[in-house]
């Protein structure tokens, strides 16, 4: 399994979603590829020069987007969700921001929102399914998991009783 090949990760204002893509020839790299989920889910290690690099790639990423398609999500999500968190960031969030992480700060967010009563394992292919929940019941078995869910913030989305409009004019 190679990160970026077989093994991402997407994030929305909501979740983040970890999708290894695999066509295991046999029980023993099933086994691997849900070892290798759960040591992310679980035992993330934050190291300065890594949090650095990513920052870069996360640049990159959002250079990339700087596209009308982006601007206008951008202004889309200031009109629908206005008054809220959402509005003011998109999820990749603020480049002067990233910048100032450290591994340190990382890590207790980590701890704090990326725990065993947050996630949800889903297994798609032609496994029988008691084998592969005994597979997924070991390798997430050591995860702490307290059943308390870490406090997040919720925003109520403000309601009117006028129509509105929104135009998105862009110079592309």
């Amino acid at each position: 399994l190679k990160l970026g090949e077989n093994v991402n990760a997407t994030t929305s204002h909501e979740k983040t979603v970890y999708q290894m893509s695999l066509i295991p020839q046999n029980e023993t790299q099933v086994k691997t590829a849900l070892s290798g989920l759960a040591a992310i889910a679980g035992g993330a290690k934050f190291l300065d020069q890594d949090v650095a690099s990513e920052a870069g790639i996360i640049d990159e990423e959002e250079r990339q987007r700087k596209n009308f398609t982006y601007r206008r999500t951008e202004a889309m999500l200031d009109f629908f969700y206005r008054g809220t968190v959402h509005a003011q960031h998109l999820p990749i969030g603020d480049k002067d921001v990233r910048h100032t992480f450290t591994a340190s700060m990382l890590q207790k967010l980590y701890a704090k929102y990326y725990n065993a009563h947050n996630m949800a394992v889903i297994v798609v292919g032609d496994m029988k399914p008691a084998d592969i929940q005994a597979s997924i019941e070991k390798q997430f078995s050591y995860l702490p998991n307290d059943g308390k869910l870490s406090p997040r913030p919720i925003s109520e989305i403000p309601t009117s009783d006028q129509a509105e409009i929104k135009f998105v004019l862009d110079p592309e």
